[in-house]
Order: C-alpha cells, then structure tokens, then sequence
C-alpha cells in the first residue's frame, strides 16, 4: 500500500472529527461548587499577563491533585492566576488556595469561546485569586533557565526595537505573543496575513535549512550535519514554546533530513500525516482548535493543489510558482477561516507575495540582534559592534514599515467590502469534495474531461469559492443577542436587507467588538440599513458606538440612525452630540421617528408606538422608543426600557387599538418597574424575551415579572440560559425558534 501513513492519518481524522465536531467540550470540564480550593501542581509554564490582568502571573499546572477529605487528581492541566512579586519556578511543585472558574460558553454565532480555545490546548479548567501556601525548593533548571533566556531575550528586542516593533520580532522569532498590540493584530489579520505574527512553518524551514546549510559548510562529511540540524530544530522548538504549527513544521523538517540521511525519498505527504497523527494522539482536542485545522490544511493545499494549479495554467517561474503556492493555501483553508472569523481577504493571497522575499532577511535579522544585544547589555561598547547593531536595528524596523505601508495600501484598494459569512456544514462537505474530485480530474484526467474546453477548467475552482459563500435570503429573521447586561437585537429581512434595534452593554467590555461585529461577520452582514435607538442608555448604545467607530476598518456600511426626538433631553445631551458627530464622519444618515410613524421595508415593517410627539417625560426610559416590528401576519413587541408614565400610556394606547402580541421583548431587563399586571393583561404574551447579564447587580429579572409572565402562561427565553434566540417568522403569522444553547423550538 502506498503512503500507509497518510491512509492511516485519514482514517483517524474521520473518526476522530464527528465526535469533537458534535461533543461539547464543557461535557469534559470539571464543574465545581466550592467557592475556595486547595491544590497543588506542578509549575509547567508562567506568563506574567499586561491588560486586563496585568501585574498577575498565569501559570500551567501539571499533576494537579485536588485536596479535600482525600487527595485525588485532576485530569489534564490546568490554569492559575496569581498576583506575586516573585512567581515559582518551572517545574517547582506548588501548593495553593484558588477559586474555581467555570468558562462561561460562546452564547452568540460567530463569538469567540475562550473555553473551547484553552480545551484545545488539553487545559481542563482555570483557578483564580491563588495564594501561595508552599512551595517545594526543587526544579526544573534547565527549563527555568531556558525561560529566564527567553524573557530577556523579548526584553532585549523590544529595547533595541522599541516596544511595538520589538514585540513583532519576538512572536516571530520567539513565540512570544503577549506583547502584541490589539491594532498590530488586527491590521495584519484584517489583510491576511497574521500568520507571520507566529513562528509558522515557512519560519521554521527557512531558519532550519539555513541551519543545516551552514553546518554542512563546516562538517561536509557524513551525517553529522543532519543530525545537528535536526537538534537544533528540535531544541528550538521547545525554546519558542511549541506551538501547534511550530511542532508540525518540526517534525516535517526532521523527517525531511531523516529521508535525506537515510537515503530514501522524502513524501511531505506521509510527514504531514505523521505530524498529524503524533500530535492528535497526544492531544485529541487539538481538532477543536482553528490553528491546528488552518496549519494542517494549509500545508495540504500547498502540497496537492499548487501543483495542480500551475499543471493547469501551464505557467512557469519564481513568481507564478509563489503566487500558485499562496493561492492553493488560501483554497484550501477558506471553509475554515470563514466558519471562525466570517470575513476573508482575497487581496492577501497577493498581499503574500509582496511579504514573503523580506521574510528571511526579517527572520535571520531578528535572531542575530540577540547575541548582538546581550554583547552589548554585557559590557561590549565596541563601536563597530554598536553601529552593526544599529544598523540591523533599523534595518528591521524598516522592514516592518514596509509590511504596514503595505498593508495600509491594500487596505485603500477597491471591492474590499463585504462579510462573507459562515458556510453552512452541507457547503463545506460539498467543496472538499469537489475539491477532491477536481484536483483528481486534473491529475489524472479521464477521457471526457479533456474534452472540456480549458476555460471551464481554470473557472472551476472560482465556481467553489461562489458556492461556498453563496448566501440566498431565506425570508424573516429576528434575533436577540446575548449581549450581557444590555439589549441587542438583528434583524433580517427576506430580501437581506439588515436591521438593528439597539445594541449596548453595561458588563461586557467592547460589547461592540466581542459580541456584535463577530455575529454580523458569521451571518455576512456588512451592510446595516437602519439602527433604532430607544434611548441613549449606555447599556443599548455604547455597542452602536463603537460599530460607528469601526466603520471603516471593519468594512461595515452603516446607512441610517433612527431615534426618537426626546433623545438628548437633560443628562442625555452630550451623547447625543457625540453620537451625531460620529455619525456625520462615518457619513450615516440620523432620522427621527415618533408615535404613529411607520418604515417599511416590502412585508417588514417598524411602527412606532412610543413616545409620543411633543410630550416630555423626565424618565429617559419612561420616554424611550417602543416599536412593533411585523412581518406579513407575524407581530412582535419590543419595549426597550419603557416603565412608570411611558408604560402607562403604551397601555392604554395598545387598548385602544386592541392589539395582542405573540412575542414580547420584556423591558428594562425584567425590571421590577416594568411589565405591570394591566400591560400583560392586554398584550397576552405567549413567549417572552429576556436580555440580561448573569450575576447582574440589579436583581433582574425580577422575581415578580417572572412570576406574572408564568401565571400568564408566557414562556420566557432568557439569554442566561439560550443564549443568542433567533426567530424565523413566516407571512402567514407562524414562526420557529432556536436557542443557540438550547435546543430549536416550534
């Protein structure tokens, strides 16, 4: 049998891939219901935290034994964080009194599960608030040292390369990601090319064919220089922190000397299966992670299909040979980036090209600076030695100038907008697979398809990347996010026309950035025609903000504000203000709506009920927007905050006009304020919803609302419990609803 390894690896994968596809990872976490712990374990790896958590120390424990009546051991490792001016040394044994944390899951399509994301990784659960009770006085010294080394060396390169610069370096050459700011992250993912923001693969090739080539120069004879090759690698690896794709390239790189010192060929094929496997055997839940699924996938493509491509074209050189390479990694792991992110840059498969001959100069750069800088932190002031410094220094800046400048440039280049959104399960199993059969047709053509007319050929891999972000509207969709302490609502129109009514938060920070924009790219929606504000409540708008503020580095086009024309009254006026400014600089159009008015969209329509014109109320939530939103027979409610006077009125206006709701949207929270007796008593709701933070300091909802909506027979959907509730209405008035961490409800 040919290339049994990658039979085998295939085999594993497919086995392997349904079950953590269809599990939820919180099934294998230990859950926890003591406030305060005592454990111990032993120290694996300390990373002194900046931003949110700066000043504490997070460590990886091993060997976690939990102690209670009896000591038993935890499986997996495990997360500490601990605020201490001195923190323990890798491989000390450690014994603490901690707080359990249960990672809360993603409760929104397209948010990011930082509990799956540290799963992935074989940690099993988090500690936090720990205090030392003892320490063994053994270690690992080699370990520690080898981390001692590596922290210096990041501080040597973020002074002689300036903080910002200095900390690109460091994640390129070290591993070291930490320091990064949000910007440069953002900047270089938004066209595509963060991956050089990790020690990839290319890196390590690059750094261990140089290796190999230089001791060949020294010891030309016999095996010597392979095997030391391999060493160094090997011992590299462990230095720059093993990632996933770090550990792939390793094992790639030795198996190719391996073959070459061996005497036998070298398959990329079987090394990659034998990567594959050796890393999902040791760590099954790596399958859950998109790094591992984007390093593996991208190698495929590279290996497969840009061969296949340039058979294809029939073109040859450097540059086509590049460009084929950098198309057929981005083919390859598209399903795949757009199920995670939403969004793909085509311009990066371009934007690589002009990177990429830079890339060892930047790389061999980068590691010489650090003998040069401990030379000169050790005492060594010659000037030869400080000018060389200086000019690698600014050398590497220069080059990393260059990768922003480039950046920045694509980025001003035309047909850039657009959310390509998350391709359905049926979508990605049709690509591969047609993707398979393409790539086989080509490599080995059956009679037929040489027949087909070249032209054919060459488009049919543009034919894939369509069907794959092909999105047709699948008529009405109504959807509350759970955006925390705060109301967001999205909503779809048939014809794909997008909504939004509110969006804010009071304990969830960048409410904007974590929750909204990362729905609006899962579901492609880059184009928002209108946004309705009830009031100017931090909790519903200060999301709306910053999607304001983001316009034009996120690619969202934002068409129109609507508000009501007591927003801005009293404490609310330099919000609105500042709203306004905004919205003129972005080129967003702001409307008023009052009582009585009504914006169709074809079948979609937002009456507004609340507030009237011309009567002013002290309570901006009294005084906030209330609008119902129909779509054919299909009728909803949404009362922001509306409670006392503003409620009164709602209610004696919707008796007059003798109106019933099948869905309410409850407002303020399930305050204690709102939802009286006499509004539920005419509005009858059968289900409602309810947006609000867990934990919250409030109180909501309250246990009196709750109780009147149950004796109503009112099913209530909170977003503690559901997560993100979206509602697919139908013309004739009947709808469904599926609970994003629930089960679908008709």
């Amino acid at each position: 049998m040919k290339r049994p390894l990658c039979w085998l690896a295939t085999a594993f994968f497919l086995l392997l891939f349904p079950i953590t596809w269809y599990r939820d990872w919180t099934s294998s976490v230990p859950i926890y219901s003591m406030e305060e712990v005592v454990l111990s374990g032993t120290v694996k790896e300390k990373v002194l935290k900046t931003g949110a958590w700066s000043g504490s120390w997070e460590l990886v424990l091993e060997d976690v034994f939990m102690e209670e009546e009896k000591p038993y051991r935890l499986e997996g490792k495990y997360l500490l964080r601990i605020s201490l001016k001195n923190p323990p040394l890798i491989g000390q044994r450690i014994r603490v009194s901690a707080s359990p944390v249960c990672w809360e899951q993603a409760s929104n399509p397209g948010q990011f599960d930082l509990g799956q994301w540290y799963h992935s990784q074989g940690i099993m659960g988090e500690f936090r608030k720990g205090k030392l009770l003892e320490k063994t006085e053994e270690y690992s010294v080699l370990w520690e040292r080898l981390w001692q080394f590596r922290e210096s060396s990041k501080d040597l390169l973020q002074k002689s390369l300036g903080e910002e610069k200095g900390a690109v370096i460091a994640a390129m050459v070290l591993g070291e990601k930490d320091g990064l700011t949000e910007e440069t992250k953002e900047l270089y993912q938004r066209n595509g090319i963060s991956h050089i923001l990790a020690i990839s693969g290319l890196h390590l090739m690059l750094l261990g064919m140089g290796a190999f080539k230089s001791i060949k120069l020294l010891l030309p004879k016999g095996k010597a220089a392979e095997l030391l090759a391999c060493m160094l690698m090997v011992f590299y690896c462990i230095f720059a922190g093993g990632s996933i794709s770090l550990i792939r390239a390793t094992i790639m790189f030795v198996m190719t000397l391996l073959a070459k010192s061996l005497g036998r060929t070298y398959d990329s094929l079987s090394a990659l299966a034998a990567a594959a496997l050796l890393q999902l055997l040791y760590n099954p839940y790596a399958l859950e992670n998109s790094g591992f699924l984007l390093s593996f996938f991208a190698v495929l493509g590279v290996t497969c299909v840009a061969p296949v491509l340039q058979q294809l074209f029939e073109t040859e050189g450097r540059l086509w040979s590049s460009l084929w390479v950098s198309a057929s990694a981005s083919i390859t792991t598209l399903p795949i980036l757009l199920t995670n992110y939403g969004v793909f840059c085509w311009y990066g498969i371009f934007l690589n090209l002009i990177i990429l001959p830079p890339m060892s100069l930047l790389l061999a750069g980068g590691i010489l600076l650090l003998p040069l800088s401990f030379l000169i932190s050790a005492g060594g002031s010659s000037g030869f030695l400080i000018l060389f410094h200086s000019l690698l220094s600014q050398s590497l800046k220069l080059i990393l100038w260059y990768y922003e400048f480039c950046c920045r440039i694509f980025e001003q280049l035309p047909f850039q907008e657009g959310y390509s959104g998350s391709p359905s399960v049926f979508q990605i199993f049709f690509y591969y697979l047609f993707l398979l059969l393409l790539i086989l047709s080509i490599k080995y053509p059956p009679s037929f398809f040489k027949t087909i007319p070249g032209f054919w050929k060459k488009t049919a891999i543009l034919f894939l990347v369509l069907f794959l972000t092909l999105k047709i509207p699948a008529g009405c969709e109504i959807t509350m996010l759970d955006v925390g302490q705060g109301d967001g609502f999205v909503i779809k129109n048939s014809n794909g026309n997008v909504y939004m009514i509110d969006g804010g938060s009071s304990d969830v920070s960048q409410v904007g950035k974590y929750r909204l924009l990362p729905y609006l790219k899962n579901k492609g929606y880059h184009k928002i025609r209108g946004i309705f504000l009830s009031h100017l409540d931090k909790d519903h708008y200060n999301g709306v903000l910053e999607l304001l503020e983001e316009m034009k580095e996120e690619r969202l086009k934002i068409e129109t504000l609507i508000i009501t024309p007591q927003a801005g009254e009293g404490e609310e006026k330099e919000k609105l203000q500042a709203l306004l400014l905004l919205a003129k600089k972005n080129g967003v159009k702001v409307l008023q709506i009052k009582e009585g008015e009504i914006l169709k969209d074809k079948e979609l329509e937002f009456y507004c009920l609340a507030p009237p014109g011309g009567v002013k109320m002290e309570e901006s939530n009294a005084s906030g927007m209330v609008l119902e939103v129909a779509y054919g027979e299909f009728q909803m409610l949404f009362t922001g905050d509306v409670e006392g006077k503003g409620e009164d009125n709602l209610t004696k206006l919707l008796e007059n006009r003798k109106q019933t709701y099948e869905i309410l949207k409850v407002a303020h929270h399930g305050s204690a304020g709102s939802t009286s007796e006499s509004f539920l008593q005419q509005i009858e709701p059968g289900i409602s919803l309810i947006s609000c933070g867990k934990n919250n300091t409030y109180g909501h909802p309250a246990e009196s609302v709750l109780n009147r909506l149950t004796e109503r027979g009112s099913l209530i959907l909170d977003t503690r419990k559901t997560g993100a509730v979206t509602i697919r209405p139908t013309r004739t008035g009947d709808f469904s609803i599926e609970c994003f961490l629930g089960r679908n409800q008709d």
